[in-house]
């Protein structure tokens, strides 16, 4: 199998929508590794592992650990989550699994694009911000750590960081799915500026806090992607969380589903809806921070 999509979960789930690309893998093994092997799930504490990170480090364990051990063989390398997948509508199909990005369509997107991604998304208030004329000491402080970062060792992406960082979009979830030289390549930038962060926390003798590591990684991953390759090289696909999205489409048969599935299945159409939203968003998501603070 050329192909492998690691589905990322913390607990046992109903797998039986996952596609025969997609492998399970269970993370915070360090923790608990109850019943994995036994559900037939991969494990993120087996050989070179940072298990014990996930606490900090979330879904990205499960990264490191495809970016350290998953054969060289696989060409075609992406992460989901256990409830959030790539949807791609063809066809007649109307069933969640027959939509869920399916090996045979990563095949085809690939061959003219790089990378795949979710649509951007605009960050919550006050969420992901930095923020023009206020001082350090009033800035969310992991932040400021994360531009000494990228201004000392990568000047040359530091004006687009913090383009970001002014901003109001990034991307919600560390899902992508592309070739296996640019997986390993975007993972040993990521993995290597996080393990920086943490340093620079230890060195200042703070406590780290929970889930803050895969927090930054968003962001970073919306960062190195869009300042490294063209928009023609990334290719946006609707995410859908499959315990939280009403599935409207799947559960009813009547007029309304039946216009939400034609106008889903037509990509320009979809396009077009995503950045009505986008905007629409732009003006009811106001931030707490005022940025005409002096």
């Amino acid at each position: 199998m050329d192909t492998t999509i690691l589905c990322v979960t913390h607990k046992e789930f109903d797998d039986s929508i996952v596609p025969d690309c997609y492998r399970v893998i269970k993370v915070g093994n360090m923790i608990s590794d109850k019943r994995a092997d036994e559900l037939g799930y991969l494990r993120d504490n087996i050989d070179d592992n940072i298990s014990n990170e996930n606490p900090y480090y979330c879904e990205l364990t499960a990264q490191y650990w495809g970016w350290k051990n998953l054969s060289s063989d696989i060409k075609y390398i992406g992460l989901c989550h256990y409830r959030r997948y790539f949807f791609d509508y063809r066809g007649g199909r109307t069933s969640i699994k027959n939509d869920i990005l399916s090996a045979d369509r990563i095949h085809d997107i690939l061959q003219k694009h790089k990378i795949i991604m979710a649509f951007p998304a605009v960050k919550y208030p006050d969420a992901g911000y930095l923020y023009k004329n206020l001082p350090d000491s009033r800035q969310d402080k992991y932040w400021v750590i994360m531009e000494s970062i990228i201004k000392s060792d990568y000047p040359e992406m530091h004006s687009f960081f913090m383009k970001v960082m002014y901003g109001k979009l990034t991307i919600w979830g560390n899902m992508l799915i592309t070739t296996r030289d640019i997986f390993d390549e975007y993972s040993e930038w990521l993995f290597k500026v996080l393990k920086k962060y943490d340093k620079i926390i230890e060195e200042k003798g703070e406590m780290r806090i929970p889930r803050v590591d895969g927090f930054l990684s968003e962001v970073l991953l919306y960062v190195y992607f869009n300042f490294k390759y063209e928009k023609k090289d990334i290719y946006h696909l609707e995410v859908r969380n499959i315990e939280t999205d009403g599935m409207y489409e799947y559960n009813h048969s009547n007029f309304l589903s039946q216009l939400i599935r034609f106008a889903r299945k037509r990509r320009c159409l979809l396009v077009i809806i995503r950045y009505i939203r986008i905007g629409f968003l732009f003006c009811v998501r106001k931030k707490h921070k005022s940025e005409n603070i002096s």
